[in-house]
């Protein structure tokens, strides 16, 4: 009748260094006889991708980002939980450390798909920089950096010391509208 579904699943690996796979599967159905006036195909789709990965010792990537058809798992999936949800959640993140200033970077991307209404929202990017705890009035030695006198040792602009954090955020939604949702009472 028409009727086929491919299903592909690769899984990579470069030892200490990255790992994940890759799974899709795209499907097409015939929705009635050929000879019917309103004869379709209905094609469903899923994409999945799971990806972790040092980079350096101090920075690391991690991507776990799915997309599909609001109706793949109802139609091909035998998995109660698969085919009672309603919302498929994508993230992948950025993270960088640098040790000597004590400062760090992150940066990340999610998508949030809602399967029944079809809205979609996503963050693009969120970034998110910290600086550690720094004291900027110690003194410092030629041989070890800060000095670490005891407290009582130290004057009271010697003691004082600040960090900070810096987001940034943007975030779109997508909705998908249809005849058969109404908006307004």
């Amino acid at each position: 009748r028409g009727k086929w579904q491919n299903q592909s699943r690769i899984r990579y690996a470069l030892r200490y260094y990255f790992e994940g796979s890759l799974i899709a599967n795209i499907t097409s159905s015939p929705l009635g006889e050929p000879s019917d006036p309103d004869y379709s195909k209905q094609r469903d789709y899923y994409v999945h991708l799971d990806h972790n990965q040092t980079i350096t010792p101090t920075s690391r990537l991690d991507v776990d980002f799915t997309f599909m058809s609001g109706s793949y798992f109802r139609n091909y999936s035998f998995n109660l939980d698969d085919v009672l949800r309603q919302n498929v959640f994508s993230n992948a993140t950025y993270t960088k450390r640098w040790e000597s200033s004590n400062q760090g970077l992150t940066i990340n991307v999610s998508r949030n798909q809602n399967l029944i209404t079809g809205e979609i929202s996503e963050n693009l990017p969120n970034i998110s920089f910290y600086q550690g705890i720094i004291f900027p009035f110690r003194k410092k030695t030629k041989t070890r950096g800060l000095t670490y006198d005891s407290e009582s040792e130290q004057g009271f602009l010697e003691m004082l010391g600040f960090d900070y954090n810096i987001n940034y955020g943007n975030s779109i939604s997508k909705s998908a509208w249809s005849d058969s949702v109404k908006l307004f009472p």
